[in-house]
C-alpha cells in the first residue's frame, strides 16, 4: 500500500486503523515492502490512543500519543516498537505486578505518520501483538445478546440489578467487559454505606463454562492520577484504595448471598492495597475459574472504571458444556448404539439422552440474571433488568 501526498512534500502522509476495540498489547510492528518501485519510509513516527475523547469541541476527536520514531534514516524493512505503561504507583497484593513500569499498553487506534520524502516510499502493513486471548469479550452481556454479538454464554450484573433500599447503584456492567474505553457512560457510581453488598463497588462476571485463566488486568480511573479525564465527569473520581479480587469455579455455596454473589463459593485471589495506582496486572498459576467478582471494601464517594481483561492461559477450558437442539429421527426407531464423531481433547464426554413416546413434557426454567433459579411468579415480578434467561430443555 502507497500512501501518496498529492498536495506537496510539506503535507504529512498519513494513515490510521481502528482495531475495533481496546486491547492490550505489547508490541507494533511496521512492516515496508523492499523491492523495485516499493521502498520503506525513511522518515516517520507512530502514534497510539485508546480511543479517549478529547474534552470540548462539536466534532468527536480523540488524542494521540506518539510511541516513538526512528532514529536515523530508515533503510530497515520491520522495524518494532514495544508499548509500555509509566509512572504507575505503588500498591500490595498477591500476584500482583508492582513494578512502575507495565510492559503493555491498553490501545485502540494507531495512526502512521510519515514526515520528509522518501521516492518510492510504500506501507505493507502494520501488526499488533497482543498479549493474550481476552475472555471479557465473549461474555454474554445484555448489551451483546440484545444486538445479536458473538459471545460464548454467562452474564454480568453489579449493584444495579439489586432492590435494596439505600444501597449504591451502579451504572450497569456491560461496559466492563465491552473493550471501548472512550464515548460511552461510566461504569460505577455509588457511596460508602458501610457494607460492601450495600456500596455498590463490586462486579461479578459470569463466563459460562469454566476456563483456566492466568491474568487479569484492571483499569479504573484513579482520582489525580490516571491520564484519563472525561472533562465534567474529572471531579467525580475515587481512590480504589482497598480491592479484593474473588473467583470461583462454580461450586455452590449456602452461604453466599445470591442476590450478590450468585450461590457459588469464592476464593480470595488478591486483597490489593492502593495508595493511587490505575492500572492493575495480576499474574498467577493457571486456575479453574467460572466466575470473578471485585469489590472494594472501604469506598469512597464515588468510583469510576473502564474495563477488565481476563486471559485464558495455554491448553483446554477446563470445563466446557455445549447442549444441542432435540434430534428428530422422523419416527419411532429401535435403537442399539449411537455414534459420535467429533474432534475432542483427552477427558471429554459426550452424554446423549433419547427420549421414547409420542411427545413431549414441558419443563421450563427461570433464572435471574445472577444465575438462581426462581419460580415463572418471581421471575415475571422481578424487573426487567433483574431478569435472566428461560429455558426449557426438553
Amino acid at each position: 500500500m502507497k500512501i501518496h501526498d498529492l498536495c506537496g512534500d510539506q503535507i504529512p502522509q498519513w494513515i490510521e486503523l481502528d482495531l475495533g476495540r481496546a486491547v492490550v498489547a505489547d508490541k507494533i510492528r511496521v512492516i515496508f515492502p523492499d523491492e523495485e518501485g516499493a521502498r520503506p519510509f525513511e522518515f516517520f513516527s507512530i502514534f497510539t490512543s485508546p480511543g479517549i475523547p478529547v474534552f470540548g469541541g462539536l466534532a468527536k476527536r480523540i488524542g494521540y500519543t506518539r510511541l516513538g520514531r526512528p532514529v536515523n534514516n530508515n533503510k530497515d524493512q520491520v522495524v518494532e516498537f514495544d508499548l509500555k505503561s509509566t509512572g504507575l504507583e505503588s500498591a500490595t497484593g498477591a500476584h500482583l505486578d508492582t513494578n512502575s513500569t507495565m510492559a503493555f499498553d491498553i490501545i485502540r487506534f494507531i495512526r502512521f505518520e510519515a514526515a520528509g520524502a522518501t521516492a518510492e516510499a510504500a506501507l505493507a502493513e502494520i501488526e499488533v501483538d497482543g498479549v493474550g486471548f481476552n475472555l471479557s469479550g465473549m461474555v454474554a452481556t445484555p448489551t451483546r445478546v440484545e444486538e445479536g454479538e458473538p459471545h460464548w454464554g454467562g452474564t454480568t450484573w453489579t449493584s444495579k440489578d439489586r432492590d435494596c433500599e439505600g444501597c449504591g447503584k451502579g451504572s450497569g456492567a456491560d461496559e466492563m467487559l465491552d473493550e471501548d474505553v472512550g464515548y460511552r457512560t461510566w461504569t460505577i457510581e455509588a457511596s460508602d454505606k458501610g457494607n460492601w453488598r450495600d456500596s455498590g463497588v463490586w462486579q461479578v462476571i459470569d463466563f459460562g463454562s469454566v476456563f483456566r485463566l492466568d491474568r487479569v488486568i484492571y483499569y479504573p480511573v484513579v482520582s489525580g492520577r490516571s491520564p484519563i479525564l472525561y472533562g465534567f465527569e474529572r471531579d467525580k473520581q475515587g481512590g480504589w484504595s482497598n480491592i479484593d479480587l474473588l473467583v470461583s469455579d462454580g461450586t455452590p455455596s449456602n452461604s453466599s448471598d445470591p442476590v450478590v454473589e450468585g450461590p457459588y463459593h469464592y476464593e480470595l485471589l488478591s486483597d490489593v492495597e492502593n495508595q493511587s495506582r490505575y492500572l492493575f496486572d495480576w499474574n498467577f498459576e493457571p486456575l479453574d475459574m467460572r466466575l470473578l467478582l471485585w469489590r472494594v471494601t472501604k469506598p469512597q464517594q464515588f468510583h469510576r472504571a473502564l474495563q477488565l481483561f481476563a486471559f485464558h492461559a495455554e491448553g483446554y477450558p477446563a470445563q466446557v458444556e455445549l447442549e444441542s437442539e432435540d434430534i428428530s429421527l422422523g419416527g419411532a426407531s429401535s435403537l442399539r448404539r449411537v455414534e459420535w464423531d467429533a474432534d475432542m481433547p483427552p477427558g471429554t464426554r459426550i452424554e446423549v439422552e433419547t427420549q421414547t413416546g409420542n411427545g413431549f413434557n414441558a419443563l421450563t426454567q427461570y433464572f435471574l440474571i445472577n444465575g438462581k433459579e426462581v419460580t415463572k411468579a418471581a421471575y415475571d415480578a422481578a424487573k426487567s433488568r433483574n431478569r435472566g434467561q428461560v429455558f426449557q430443555p426438553f
